[in-house]
């Protein structure tokens, strides 16, 4: 991807300005002259570069997630020096201020230093004594934050219409607490210390939900522990039973009584329990390969097509499961298992039906991270591994067509409609899980476009119908999200907030879109819109926006959009099995199951964190123009 000069016409691609922050050499020619010069601008630009360079010098020569630092450096992986100089760009981040402490959220917990740790390098030691001080400064500032607790878990939250009460909140970095302790970072005197101190409901129920897991530990030896009974049942072995149980299942999931919830939520949640029967059923395939009871020539009518759906997508999840459960302790067991199935999952990538199709390709994914399926194969069956750690515009080659599709529309209402052009500029954002590497190849790309000022919002259903008008036939946008513009009161371009949000009405907090998007359209148009419309974004000018401050919701709104919303509640798992993790018995309480706990997870969101969690501030008294 070229920056600034792919181009088709006058109609160019530019890449997600977070993306562009990388490369402060490039500030001169993006930026206005009192920006690009700007000392305080040019030095934010530099260090988070350094940050980015240092965790990738560390993170690219792990040879597996889970790993200890200390042990990667004993094993000769990593080197000292390099460690400690990560360690001092991340203390650099936690004591220069408060707006990117919570990338200690999603640090891999192999990076906390163990206190046992004795290096032998001054420097390595200096810095690890500098990051631990760093680091639980900042965790005890984040035991002030609530979070929604759904967004750490599943995304699932109600619909804002039927919302009768807020959202259940936890305080996240309190369910730290059983690794900080493990870690030596924490003692279980300091735990029990703060919980007498603690004065708020949400941070004391989050560090009393704690407790059990650290009894399960060892931590807690007098603490009672009660295992609840599994409630997995027993491994099926026949196609014919499993369609008839699932049949049975999925009768009852469509007609149950959801109550008074929107219909699109009731399509969710239909679709989403015939999910996890599905997944429960493959827990017992998995049971009964990994016991020997399920028959080879059973196996192979799983492949018939003949077979129900649901029935092949629980034969797939549950072969999967069996060769990732193998892959923990006996990669050449798990590759035997996979040879054993290969032929019937081959045989069902053959089918039409999209359901299957993306069920291997999780599969087929998932095993190429174990070296069980190889380079070779995952080329043969057309499929490419994304670019999750980013820069996510490494991904367009996989929207070429509707990239391509985009460009001809902007130059289509360029040159014969006026009525539209002079609504919108051409300018097109596209962003979304298509773009992020994750999103499946039949979903719809996200686009938003900017509405010129002084356009009369009674003409916003007029604008929706003609923007239709191009993508009606081609599907390859659903919706179009529409960014009023107006002016501010010193005359400057700014996104205009409607008292009524709605999912198409881009709001001025949407820093995800703004600056997470590709950008397409004429070089012109995105010069004056970047210029105008962002700059802006740099500057403290103290604004409130939904009684915060609003820097602070940009932030968030990045690191939400970045390594919470589906990355950790769908997307890495399609590409990636399980690697460490919590896993106690009562690691539920702190909702163990969720990709927030593993550790190919936090890798992969250490790194978006540093590289895509980032505005630039600039505090001097200079005002922007």
């Amino acid at each position: 991807m070229k920056y600034m000069g792919d181009t088709t016409g006058d109609i160019i691609i530019v890449p997600p300005v977070v993306e562009l922050f990388s490369r402060p050499e490039l500030a001169k020619k993006l930026w206005p002259d009192n920006i690009a010069s700007n000392r305080e601008f040019q030095t934010e630009l530099v260090w988070r570069r350094k940050l980015n360079e240092r965790l990738d010098a560390v993170i690219s020569r792990l040879p597996k997630p889970g790993i200890e630092l200390e042990q990667a450096v004993h094993d000769g992986f990593l080197d000292e020096i390099t460690v400690a100089e990560m360690y001092a760009s991340l203390s650099d981040l936690l004591e220069d201020s408060t707006d990117y402490q919570r990338i200690i959220l999603y640090l891999p917990f192999e990076f906390l230093p163990d206190v046992n740790w004795k290096s032998a390098e001054e420097k390595l030691r200096l810095e690890i004594t500098r990051f631990r001080i760093a680091y639980m400064t900042t965790w005890n500032n984040l035991l002030s934050m609530l979070d929604v607790r759904a967004n750490f878990v599943d995304g699932d939250v109600m619909d804002v219409e039927k919302r009768v009460n807020d959202l259940p909140r936890v305080v996240k970095a309190a369910h730290l607490i059983p690794k900080l302790v493990e870690k030596g970072f924490l003692t279980v005197g300091a735990v029990f210390h703060l919980l007498e101190q603690c004065e708020e409901e949400t941070l004391r129920k989050s560090i009393e939900e704690t407790l059990p897991v650290l009894a399960d530990m060892g931590f807690i030896k007098s603490h009672d522990v009660i295992l609840e009974p599994s409630d997995e049942e027993a491994p099926p072995v026949s196609v014919k039973i499993i369609q008839e149980r699932l049949a049975e299942q999925f009768f009852a999931i469509e007609r149950d009584d959801f109550g008074d919830i929107l219909e699109k939520r009731i399509a969710w949640l239909i679709k989403d329990r015939k999910r996890q029967a599905i997944e429960k059923t493959g827990n017992g395939i998995k049971n009964a390969i990994l016991s020997g009871t399920l028959d080879l020539d059973e196996a192979v009518l799983f492949a018939d097509l003949g077979t129900k759906v649901e029935c092949q997508l629980a034969f797939i999840d549950g072969v999967r499961k069996a060769v990732e459960a193998s892959a923990e302790t006996d990669l050449i067991r798990a590759t035997s298992l996979y040879t054993n199935y290969k032929e019937q999952l081959l045989a069902l990538w053959k089918c039409e039906f999209s359901a299957v199709r993306d069920a291997l390709t999780k599969a087929f994914f998932r095993l190429h991270s174990l070296k069980i399926v190889t380079d070779t194969s995952l080329e043969l069956l057309g499929l490419t591994v994304p670019a999750l750690s980013g820069p996510f515009s490494a991904n367009l080659r996989f929207l070429q067509p509707e990239i391509a599709e985009i460009r001809k529309i902007i130059k289509v209402i360029i040159e014969t409609d006026a009525e539209l052009s002079s609504y919108i500029y051409p300018v097109f954002l596209i962003y979304g899980s298509r773009l992020k590497g994750y999103g499946d190849k039949t979903s719809d790309c996200d686009a938003a476009i900017f509405v010129r000022q002084n356009t009369d919002v009674r003409y916003k259903e007029t604008i929706k119908e003609l923007l239709n008008t191009y993508f009606a036939q081609n599907k390859i946008i659903n919706e179009v999200v529409m960014f009023w513009l107006d002016k501010d009161d010193n005359d400057a371009l700014r996104v205009h907030d409607f008292d009524d949000s709605s999912p198409l009405l881009g709001e001025s907090h949407w820093t995800h879109v703004l600056f997470g998007a590709v950008w397409v359209g004429t070089e012109s148009a995105i010069h004056e819109l970047r210029n105008a419309l962002l700059v802006p974004y740099f500057y403290d000018n103290g604004r409130i926006l939904h009684n915060r401050k609003a820097r602070k919701i940009y932030i968030e709104e990045l690191e939400r959009d970045s390594v919470q919303y589906r990355l950790m509640h769908r997307g890495f798992a399609k590409f990636y099995p399980r690697r460490g993790g919590i896993k106690t018995p009562h690691a539920s309480l702190i909702d163990g199951h969720s990709r927030f706990w593993d550790s190919g997870y936090r890798l992969t969101a250490t790194r978006l964190y540093a590289s895509r969690v980032f505005l630039p501030q600039i505090v001097s008294s200079e005002k922007a123009r």
